[in-house]
């Protein structure tokens, strides 16, 4: 019997006993409470119904393969579940080199498009480097078995970009389909919205051969179609802008990768843009600017108050005030501070770019003397800059840095970390930059932040020219 059907059936019960009730009451009050305590027991059997289906839910089958996901009670509770502002990405190695691990320093690299995304939509999600699952040479039955890591971590947005290893190493189209309805069944059932990557165009060594061409396209026609049937489900489709849609064969943009098959910057750029316009409108954009120079670290009163003394670039002529502008290793390069003012009146500080260099680790950067604090082992700090680029040429990259000298060693954390040889993208462009949370082991004697244009290394008389805008720096605890 239904729970629908047990409602009913204590419902008519109730109907009846009133009814009884009524018949036998000598008064009218006597009926009252009678009626009264017959509902207040069929309720009660109700809800001991309700639970007892509720005990099972987390027993309910996910529909079969291939098939729509059905609108059982527990997928339904899924769905419904809150959309926590923490993200995660399980894939192979176009996942993994969002991320660099050091010995004493954790890096977003440029050449991860989650790196791109993350910029795009101005650090809205949190995205412990932890919670990169991508793995290189990795197919999509290797992801399943690393599933329940992801699910352990909680996110409430995967990004799985995966099963172009799958194509390359001869697994069928049926199995790769099986293992990703496996992946997506069991994000869903977990409340995690997730975004699944078409599988992206190849050359070069690696390109597709015609057999692998077939089988890449039949599994990229299943992943659309899942988003035509799946909530929280959203197709990630670079197909025009990051394939080069008048290639004879299905082959990557000209620079979009470093080998026909990994992106270089501009291709993670144009991978996670594309990601970001999708986020937009999925996910309300909170991220509000600091704009309140007044929000200063207190270890007493505002612990989490901003460690930069002038995180919203005030005061000076050329550069703000408390700031260092440092333009020793240039190699002929010339970099020029101005103050400017944004379009919604906070102050920036622009480095404007040009001449030629020669040499290697060339570029100007900025640098701020933070506050130190009474932290201890275990807190987690971070930065944050919003950052304007304007038509960069010869530039390597663009790099936020926090540096801590803990028990007399030095840590560091960045953003888009910069990679040998590979440019950063030229085009105008904004969003956000965030370092990953450096885990303190002790509480910093010294404590800096760097913001750096580095050139491209080695350099014989290199071209330089553009400029960069930062805006509203800050400094944090996290945790």
């Amino acid at each position: 019997m239904t729970i629908q059907q047990d409602i009913a059936a204590l419902t008519t019960a109730v109907d009846n006993m009133t009814a009884a009730v009524v018949d036998d009451a000598t008064t009218r009050q006597q009926a009252v409470q009678a009626a009264q305590t017959a509902a207040t027991e069929a309720a009660g059997a109700a809800e001991t119904k309700v639970a007892e289906a509720m005990e099972g839910l987390g027993s309910v089958p996910i529909t079969p393969t291939g098939s729509p996901v059905s609108d059982t009670l527990g997928n339904i509770l899924a769905a419904s579940q809150p959309i926590l502002p923490t993200m995660a990405a399980l894939g192979d190695s176009i996942t993994d080199q969002s991320t660099i691990i050091g010995t004493n320093s954790v890096s977003f690299s440029p050449r991860g498009f989650l790196t791109w995304f993350r910029f795009y939509t101005r650090q809205r999600f949190h995205f412990p480097a932890s919670n990169n699952f991508g793995v290189p040479g990795d197919k999509t039955y290797d992801m399943v078995q690393r599933l329940p890591a992801v699910i352990a971590a909680a996110p409430g947005l995967c990004h799985i970009p995966a099963a172009t290893n799958d194509v390359n190493s001869g697994v069928e189209v049926q199995d790769t389909i099986d293992n990703l309805t496996e992946i997506y069944d069991a994000l869903y059932k977990n409340g995690t919205v997730v975004f699944a990557y078409l599988i992206l165009g190849r050359s070069g060594a690696n390109a597709f051969s015609a057999l692998q061409l077939k089988k890449a396209n039949a599994i990229n026609s299943w992943i659309k179609a899942q988003g035509r049937i799946r909530r929280n489900f959203y197709v990630v489709d670079c197909g025009t802008v990051f394939d080069d849609p008048a290639a004879p064969t299905w082959t990557d943009r000209t620079g979009y990768t470093t080998d026909g098959l990994h992106p270089a910057n501009i291709g993670a750029r144009a991978i996670g843009r594309r990601a970001a316009d999708i986020a937009d409108k999925v996910f309300p954009d909170w991220f509000y600017s600091v704009t309140n120079q007044s929000d200063l670290y207190d270890p007493g009163e505002n612990p989490r108050g901003n460690l930069v003394p002038n995180g919203m670039f005030n005061g000076g002529t050329t550069v703000a005030t408390s700031w260092t502008f440092n333009t020793s290793s240039m190699g002929g390069g010339v970099a020029t501070a101005s103050k400017v003012t944004l379009a919604d009146g906070r102050p920036g500080q622009k480095i404007a770019l040009s001449g030629a260099a020669t040499g290697s680790n060339l570029g100007p950067h900025l640098q701020a003397n933070l506050t130190t604090g009474s932290f201890q082992a275990g807190d987690e700090l971070e930065a944050s800059v919003e950052v304007i680029l304007n038509n960069l040429v010869g530039a390597l990259s663009v790099t936020t840095e926090l540096w801590t000298v803990e028990n007399g060693t030095n840590y560091w954390v960045r953003d888009f970390e910069r990679v040998a040889t590979v440019p950063f993208p030229t085009a105008a462009d904004a969003g956000v930059m965030l370092t990953p949370r450096r885990k303190l082991i002790a509480n910093p004697s010294a404590m800096y932040l760097f913001l750096y244009v580095r050139f491209m290394s080695p350099a014989s008389s290199l071209a330089v020219s553009g400029d960069v805008t930062f805006a509203s720096a800050s400094v944090r605890k996290a945790n």
